[in-house]
C-alpha cells in the first residue's frame, strides 16, 4: 500500500514540475 502512495506523489510531482516548466516556457516566450 505504501508503494501505491508513493505513485501517487510521484505523479502528483511530476505533474506539477510540467506545469512549471510550461509556465518557464510562457514568460521566456
Amino acid at each position: 500500500m505504501g508503494d501505491s502512495e508513493q505513485s501517487g506523489l510521484e505523479v502528483d510531482l511530476t505533474h506539477r514540475v510540467s506545469d512549471f516548466l510550461n509556465y518557464l516556457s510562457r514568460l521566456d516566450g
